[in-house]
C-alpha cells in the first residue's frame, strides 16, 4: 500500500512537471508569434497629389515607399510628439533604441510606422499589456542607418 501511494504521488509530480513545461513552451510560442506580429510592412503604395502653379503641369505622383523608422507615441499619432527611445545602443552593423511604458489611467500608447519622403504614419494603438519595445536597425559602414531589422515588445 505504502508502495503504492508512493509511485501515485511520483506520477502526480511527473505530471505536474510536464503541464508546467508545456504552459511554458506554450506561453514562449504564443509570445514570439506576437511579437513578429510587430513588424511594419516594409514598403507601402503612396499617392501624391499637387495642385500645379498656372502654366505647370504635375506628372507622375504614384510610388511606393520605403520604412524609414519605427517611433512610439503617448497619444494617437495624429497629434504628433513621437516619445524618445529611454535607450539607443550601437554595436557593429547594429543600433537598437528601447523604449519602456508607464501607463497612467487614460493613457493609451501607439506604435507608429514611418515612412521616407512622407508624412503617412501607419498606427497601430498598443495592447495594454505591453511595457517595452526594442527596434534594431541594420546600419551601413558609415553608420547610417539602412533599414529596420525588427520590432520586438513584450
Amino acid at each position: 500500500m505504502q508502495i503504492d501511494r508512493m509511485k501515485i504521488d511520483k506520477m502526480k509530480i511527473d505530471s505536474m512537471k510536464k503541464m508546467a513545461f508545456f504552459s511554458l513552451v506554450f506561453l514562449a510560442v504564443s509570445s514570439l508569434a506576437w511579437a513578429s506580429d510587430m513588424s511594419c510592412p516594409v514598403s507601402i503604395p503612396a499617392k501624391q497629389e499637387l495642385q500645379a502653379p498656372a502654366d505647370w503641369e504635375a506628372v507622375g505622383g504614384s510610388s511606393d515607399v520605403r520604412l524609414e523608422r519605427v517611433a512610439f507615441y503617448l497619444k494617437h499619432p495624429s497629434l504628433g510628439g513621437s516619445l524618445v527611445p529611454d535607450a539607443t545602443r550601437r554595436s557593429k552593423g547594429e543600433e537598437r533604441e528601447s523604449w519602456t511604458f508607464v501607463s497612467n489611467p487614460g493613457d493609451e500608447f501607439w506604435m507608429g510606422c514611418v515612412y521616407q519622403d512622407t508624412t503617412v504614419i501607419l498606427a497601430r494603438k498598443l495592447d495594454k499589456a505591453i511595457s517595452k519595445c526594442v527596434v534594431s536597425y541594420e546600419l551601413l559602414p558609415s553608420g547610417t542607418r539602412l533599414r529596420v531589422k525588427q520590432v520586438t515588445c513584450d
